[in-house]
């Protein structure tokens, strides 16, 4: 039985193919495996990611109903579970545009 790599969701900009989870990384270039260019994920789309998870988080910490000193240390403690959940989430409902990388 043939094992297929799994799909990332997002297309090289260069030669319009389907990227394997395997070779994106949001944080750094990579190349793309057919056409061998170097693309990125967008800093626009990272900040809007953050941008959002701290949205969520601030409507979890407050539909919580908690206030002052314990509302602010609940948004910075839940926001790193919340952007790794936001970011499995989006990357595959919203993939990235890549953007050819300068390197």
């Amino acid at each position: 039985m043939v094992q297929r790599e799994r799909q990332s969701g997002m297309i090289c900009c260069s030669c319009e193919s389907s990227l394997p989870l395997s070779v994106v990384d949001a944080q750094k270039p990579f190349q793309c495996p057919t056409c061998h260019a170097v693309v990125r994920v967008p800093e626009r789309y990272k900040q809007w990611l953050a941008a959002v998870s701290m949205l969520i988080d601030i409507g979890i910490a407050y539909v919580f109903g908690l206030e002052g000193m314990r509302f602010v240390v609940a948004v910075v403690v839940g926001f790193f579970p919340v952007m790794l959940t936001a970011a499995l989430f989006a990357h595959r409902l919203i993939p990235p545009t890549l953007i050819a990388s300068r390197h």
